[in-house]
């Protein structure tokens, strides 16, 4: 598989994130199988763009629920581990685990002066007997059919007292984007059917869950996602599989309304949804087990 034409950009933030200098990316990128789940453009291009926008604002969402360092911490769906270096820092322990074989090959390779730090694939994580002080998991929920499986899974390797951090999309994020992005384009270019079903689609997932796949390969022309939440949402499967919300906060690291002209409300917008909250497009949820 060739190299993307951005990929120097993309190496170039990975160094200045991490801290450290890596020579096999090129390498692994090339030689990932073409049929992989999480492919290169997922782990490198679009795993780039979300985090140049997005880690910044979590990252100081997470230091306002976590404020002493814990033993273990689990980075569950760590991707390529750009958020290693700064979750390491606040454990003795550091495990990260994702689906792909791949992504967590470049991990180890972008974290790799990191002592405390240790990368499993999921195999092995279903199998470990290590209990974590604190589960970070962002953007993860976003990909997986399975939520509250997924949620009984890591509440039992949470210690008693522990956090699970999470950070999701939102109904709202969807709303924004198919409502005045999508469908406004639709009626420009005369597609009134599209911009109908887009329409419709939205306001049938907003009431049904299982439909939120729908608003990625319909609402958006994409298939990278499957599901989307609300708060509550949130609530919902927590209380499903023993926790509950301990806290959220909701956040925007992307510009809303599309062009230059709007530039100024989409800075305005951007600072009203970093640290509030109210109704966002993203959304960090602090979960703790009720027992």
């Amino acid at each position: 598989m060739q190299n993307d034409p951005i990929t120097d950009e993309i190496i170039n933030y990975y160094n200045s994130v991490t801290g450290v200098g890596y020579s096999k990316l090129q390498a692994i990128t090339s030689a990932i199988p073409q049929g992989e789940y999480y492919d290169f453009k997922y782990y490198l291009l679009n795993t780039f763009y979300w985090s140049r926008k997005s880690s910044k604002i979590i990252w100081e969402i997470f230091q306002s629920f976590v404020t002493d360092p814990v033993d273990n911490l689990l980075d569950f769906g760590c991707g390529s581990g750009l958020y290693t270096k700064r979750l390491s820092g606040y454990c003795k322990n550091y495990i990260g685990t994702d689906i792909s074989n791949t992504g967590l090959e470049i991990a180890r390779e972008i974290n790799h002066s990191l002592e405390n730090a240790a990368y499993i694939n999921l195999d092995t994580f279903n199998k470990l007997k290590t209990s974590f002080d604190l589960i970070f998991c962002s953007e993860t929920l976003d990909h997986i059919e399975n939520t509250e499986e997924t949620l009984r899974k890591l509440k039992s390797v949470l210690k008693p007292g522990g956090k699970i951090i999470i950070t999701t999309t939102t109904m709202y994020h969807y709303l924004f984007r198919i409502l005045l992005q999508r469908i406004p384009s639709d009626i420009a270019n005369k597609n009134f059917k599209i911009a109908l079903r887009r329409l419709l689609v939205f306001m049938q997932a907003l009431f049904d869950f299982t439909k939120r796949g729908d608003l990625m390969r319909i609402g958006l022309d994409r298939d990278d996602h499957v599901n989307a939440f609300t708060l509550k949402q949130h609530n919902y499967l927590a209380k499903k599989v023993g926790l509950y919300v301990h806290d959220y906060e909701y956040f925007n690291c992307k510009s809303i309304f599309p062009g230059k002209f709007f530039e100024p409300l989409n800075n305005l917008l951007k600072k009203i949804l970093r640290r509030s909250k109210v109704y966002g497009p993203n959304i960090v949820v602090v979960l703790k087990s009720c027992e």
